[in-house]
């Protein structure tokens, strides 16, 4: 039983940090874009 109740907590550590992951690489992602296009309109 406590194994696999460690089991299940390991699994959603994991998927916690995977989404959280995500959400950090999202975040990110937005943020280069929205320089790039500031970049690219203020040039034009």
């Amino acid at each position: 039983a406590v194994a696999a109740g460690f089991i299940v907590c390991y699994f959603s550590l994991e998927a916690f940090l995977g989404m959280l992951g995500v959400v950090i690489l999202t975040g990110v992602v937005r943020k280069c874009c929205k320089i790039y296009y500031t970049r690219t309109y203020t040039l034009q």
